[in-house]
């Protein structure tokens, strides 16, 4: 039933291709037995639904041709192509032989042509995208995917509403196992804000190869988060976690590194599996790892250097083989207790082979509204949580450090998210006065406050005109920095966009409307 790409389907293919998606449908909101048709028909190596959340784009469901995709495969799908078809409001259509000789592109994943429609409710409010790419050799989308994509688009609109009002009163009747759930960041709310692009440009370097990784930063920072949310995207084996340097004793160490055999030492009752061994094929996120002792760094730098180890006790003519990837995280600075002899200079270089930095959240003030939300998002996904501006404006101008960094903004949050459940037993939104009484005396509220009293006592009209002086100013501004960021970039409009954070067709919109050429210059009246 897959629609060919390069033929034009009648109406009876395109009409039971759809049948397919309906009949998907027939028991109810099956949205995974509908999206399975959607891939079969379109030929598609992914397709997902994503559901719109305040100030973010929710993967609900992702398939492929062998059913569910992996947590690794769902963190492959273009959010920017799906942010382009929630603001044009249409469907959008991306082919890798027109982004031939760009940066960063979709191509960059082994993606060759992509598609996102968007699901809209009773009324037009758009609700959702579904989105759907090809990544095999040979295939391609064109127009009439996109035919098909709308109609399955408008059958899945009604289907996706009835399942999320139904994994919502799921959530709220089990508040309990929700409030245990881990809020877990994935890798895309970690790193996709403008204040973490070093960050992110060491995790695209580390996930294209197999080097081992070093990150960096201070407790709380989000150094262990990032170091799963990278293991799940690479999809490679098990994932495992420790903490060493707990005791000094060197059996100690090795028995919990490389295992032990039955009768090694007094008590050694049975085999134990160490840490390598159970992360064999996959990852091993060590954290603290500046806390090993000198005999420890000697084991690791064996195993690093050679991919061979001992359990104690194991009298084996050759050792064993694991091929395992370390993901280590430290607070403290690595570099400098290298020149202290503190650590080893050779452990060193074969655990940093990419080296990642977590700044600091009081150097991202910009971001703690939408890791605020992330993260009450995940403790309770029944309920779509977003701040309010006031609250959104203390958080980017206050003077709080923030020196517990993610680990301090989960707790703020656990106890405003409760005091706003309290407050409005059906409401969804934080405000100031949900956080605690020393963070609201501590914020700044007066700038809101003398706004909020002035536009009282304007009239319509001046408001109106002043509104209208203010927007001719900053469209001024826009338009000039267009101009410096094209001159910049050698006139080059995709690179502009990535710059800017910019879907290519947004910043073409913005030029056309300022008047803005792309050898950076104004077009003429």
């Amino acid at each position: 039933m897959t629609l060919a790409a390069e033929i034009e389907p009648d109406a009876e293919a395109l009409w039971a291709a759809v049948s397919q998606v309906m009949l998907g449908l027939r028991d109810g909101a099956d949205l995974d037995t509908a999206l399975d048709a959607v891939v079969e028909a379109v030929g598609a190596d992914r397709a997902a639904l994503l559901v719109f959340e305040p100030h973010a784009e929710i993967v609900m469901r992702a398939r492929g041709p062998q059913g569910a995709l992996e947590d690794h495969e769902w963190e492959e799908i273009s959010r920017s192509l799906v942010r382009e078809a929630r603001e044009r409001g249409e469907a959008v259509l991306w082919d890798a032989f027109d982004a031939i000789g760009t940066e960063g592109s979709l191509a960059d994943l082994g993606v060759l042509a992509a598609a996102a429609t968007p699901l809209t409710e009773k009324g037009g409010a758009l609700t959702g995208v579904l989105y759907v790419d090809v990544r095999e050799p040979g295939k391609s989308l064109g127009e009439a995917h996109l035919s098909f994509l709308r109609v399955a688009a408008s059958v899945l609109s009604g289907a996706l509403t009835s399942a999320r009002r139904l994994e919502r009163a799921t959530a709220a009747k089990g508040s309990g196992d929700a409030e245990r759930r881990p809020a877990h960041l994935s890798l895309f709310d970690l790193v996709a804000s403008p204040s973490m692009q070093g960050a992110a440009d060491a995790v695209r370097t580390a996930l294209g190869t197999d080097l081992n990784v070093l990150i960096t930063g201070e407790s709380g920072c989000g150094k262990t988060e990032l170091a799963l949310a990278m293991a799940r995207a690479s999809g490679d084996g098990p994932v495992v976690r420790a903490t060493l340097g707990m005791s000094d004793d060197l059996n100690t160490l090795t028995s919990e590194l490389f295992g032990h055999e039955r009768g090694a030492f007094s008590g050694a009752a049975s085999r134990r599996v160490g840490l390598v061994e159970r992360a064999a094929g996959g990852t091993l996120i060590l954290d603290e790892v500046l806390n090993l002792p000198r005999g420890a760094q000697q084991l690791l730098l064996d195993f690093t250097q050679f991919g061979h180890y001992r359990p104690l006790g194991y009298d084996g003519a050759e050792p064993r083989q694991a091929r395992v990837r370390l993901l280590c995280a430290t607070q403290g600075d690595l570099g400098a207790a290298v020149d202290e002899g503190h650590f080893r200079r050779d452990l060193y270089y074969r655990l940093a082979g990419v080296t990642i930095h977590m700044p600091a959240l009081r150097e991202r003030r910009d971001d703690l509204s939408a890791l605020a939300e992330s993260l009450m998002r995940r403790r309770d996904p029944g309920r779509p949580w977003h701040l309010s501006m006031e609250l959104r404006r203390a958080l980017t101008n206050g003077s709080r450090s923030w020196d517990g960094n993610l680990r301090e903004l989960e707790a703020v949050f656990e106890g405003a998210r409760h005091r706003a459940a309290l407050r409005s037993p059906e409401g969804s939104e934080i405000i100031l006065a949900d956080l605690s009484p020393d963070f609201v005396k501590a914020s700044p509220r007066a700038t809101l406050e003398d706004e909020q009293t002035q536009t009282l006592e304007e009239s319509i009209e001046t408001e109106w005109s002043q509104l209208a002086e203010a927007r001719e100013r900053l469209s001024a501004r826009e338009r000039r920095l267009l101009e410096r960021a094209l001159r910049e970039e050698a006139g080059v409009v995709s690179r502009v966009a990535r710059r800017l954070q910019l879907p290519r067709t947004t910043l073409l919109h913005r030029m056309t409307t300022l008047g803005v050429r792309d050898d950076g210059s104004q077009a003429p009246e």
